[in-house]
């Protein structure tokens, strides 16, 4: 499963939309500080126009799935800060 989480957030960090929805659920949910929904078609398209980079800090896996503690920075695409 960290191997999926590992890839996940590379393709996001890489703005790989595709890549990144390709290696959720359809079910997938999405949340953040202007709310939440739930999708591969809602993820594939805040991955394609967020710009953010996350890091994740610590990880917490059992056997209906897994949550990820991650820093989360979003980039100026003007000047890449």
């Amino acid at each position: 499963m960290l191997d999926v989480i590992e890839a996940w957030h590379t393709a996001v960090n890489a703005g790989d939309a595709p890549a990144a929805g390709a290696l959720c659920t359809d079910d997938v949910q999405v949340g953040g500080p202007r709310g939440a929904g739930r999708g591969r078609g809602l993820l594939v398209g805040w991955v394609g126009h967020a710009a953010v980079r996350l890091q994740p800090l610590r990880w917490f896996c059992g056997d209906d799935g897994a949550v990820v503690e991650q820093d989360a920075r979003w980039v100026d695409g003007g000047t890449g800060d």
